[in-house]
């Protein structure tokens, strides 16, 4: 395993400092823009350091856990679309090599990594719409897994190594799905979906999600998939929602 990295003096101030302003501005409302403007700066700073350091994408990485910890919530509750773009990010790379594992295809499909920026910028632009629409301040996984799920589908971000050795031609919907249900499995550490692939109604699910999935379909559609799932299979997704 690899060692967690140490965060530096300079960004652990910036990051002190910049929860500093967020205090001052729900406390002074006249002086929103002044106090906007300061954060803005110090975020950008903060972001530049962070492509220099790669501290929050290495320990998301490479140790466990750290998204759950306390400084990756600062993080996410200080600058929460930049936090939220790493999330998703490091998770569909990292689903993507678990599940290129399993079916032992590691060498045979890769991400193409402009496409997976498009998936979640588009995903943190959905997210936004639905807080501002509804007023959520947390989001249901269900949301989640059937947003993804529709932007993975639509935008089809694996591609083969080799154009002439593409053994799974709906690899992209495949991964799509399995990527779904770990979301829906996060809050169980994925003890629920190993149980769900061990029963009958695995696979039944998988040949009408592909079969779904190449009809027309919406996010919304999705969520609902999803969310009647979890309510059997992954009810650990009722404790609680998250941030993005």
């Amino acid at each position: 395993m690899t060692k967690r990295k140490e965060m530096s003096v300079e960004m652990s101030a910036l990051l002190k400092s910049i929860k500093a302003e967020r205090i001052r501005e729900d406390g002074k409302a006249v002086e929103l823009k002044s106090i906007g403007d300061r954060i803005d700066e110090k975020a950008q700073k903060l972001m530049l350091l962070e492509k220099r350091e790669h501290y929050f994408f290495d320990n998301l990485c490479h140790s466990p856990g750290f998204g759950n910890g306390s400084e990756f919530k600062e993080f996410l509750k200080l600058l929460p679309r930049e936090a939220t773009d790493y999330k998703r990010t490091i998770g569909l790379y990292l689903t993507f090599a678990e599940f290129t594992k399993k079916i032992g295809v590691a060498n045979v499909y890769k991400l193409d990594s402009k496409i997976v920026s498009t998936v979640v910028e588009h995903y943190l632009d959905d997210i936004d719409a639905l807080k501002t629409r509804y007023g959520y301040t947390v989001i249901q996984i269900p949301k989640i897994a059937g947003l993804m799920t529709n932007l993975l589908v639509k935008y089809r971000p694996i591609m083969p190594t080799d154009i002439e050795n593409d053994p799974y031609p709906r690899v992209n919907e495949l991964f799509a799905i399995h990527h779904a249900l770990c979301i829906c499995s996060e809050f169980s550490d994925g003890l629920e979906l190993e149980a769900f692939e061990k029963t009958t109604k695995y696979d039944s699910f998988i040949e009408d999600m592909l079969y779904l999935l190449n009809r027309d379909f919406t996010s919304e559609s999705l969520i609902m998939v999803f969310k009647t799932l979890c309510l059997y299979q992954f009810t650990s997704f009722l404790k609680k929602g998250v941030d993005r």
